[in-house]
């Protein structure tokens, strides 16, 4: 299937707004998603659907993707989710570029677990109360960040733990309430060439296991 969705108004599904499955392609551009069931997008088992200026909204999770999808997110604002703004797992090798996420719900508002991958490139990332931290990365996820602007007025910037990885270069992270990055529990990232600043708490927190390749960042004015 590859369909061509767009300027649409998608609500008050149950069942989800969008889902894309069975190595689905295609195109959703400029839709506003919200108040569906559980998940506004999701896409699962090989698909590779692009999304491009929509608004994904007032639900539960905003974008769902799992079991080796992919595609691409473009300029999409991501905003106002109950429990997790973007979820990525099982291999998911998912494109997410120049969008808007802003989080206030209950968790992260970007969780990669269970061997998760995908690229995060020129996004805005920021949370808001009562969210921990804005990027957790977990159970041997790899995923790889660049050029995002990273804030956090509640709580922290990324949490790397649990044999996760993953690739942080050339990231702002600013006005973070606690550490910007923190490595702990067997996390081993590679944080290169990063401009961290304005936090309240570290930089960067390194404990209880934590390991990484820190290399090359400025990392200035936190308290």
């Amino acid at each position: 299937a590859s369909p061509f969705i767009h300027d649409g108004l998608i609500h008050h599904c149950a069942g989800g707004g969008i889902v894309s499955a069975l190595q689905g392609k295609g195109c959703v551009e400029r839709n506003t998603v919200s108040e569906n069931g559980h998940f506004e997008v999701r896409l699962s088992s090989g698909s590779s659907t692009n999304f491009e200026g929509n608004t994904i909204c007032d639900g539960e999770f905003g974008v769902v993707v799992d079991t080796a999808a992919e595609g691409v997110f473009h300029k999409n604002h991501i905003q106002n989710l109950q429990l997790c703004a973007i979820s990525v797992s099982t291999a998911a090798n998912t494109t997410f570029q120049r969008n808007v996420v802003t989080h206030a719900g209950q968790h992260t508002a970007v969780q990669i677990d269970e061997n998760g991958l995908g690229q995060f490139l020129d996004n805005t990332i920021v949370g808001h109360h009562p969210v921990s931290v804005a990027v957790a990365v977990e159970s041997g996820s790899n995923p790889y960040f660049k050029g995002n602007d990273f804030s956090n007025d509640s709580g922290g910037g990324v949490c790397v733990s649990g044999t996760g990885k993953g690739v942080f270069e050339s990231n702002k992270f600013h006005h973070h309430r606690l550490a910007a990055i923190e490595i702990t529990s067997g996390g081993d990232p590679i944080v290169k060439s990063n401009d961290i600043c304005d936090g309240e708490e570290s930089g960067i927190l390194v404990h209880d296991g934590g390991k990484g390749n820190i290399s090359d960042n400025d990392i200035h004015d936190n308290a």
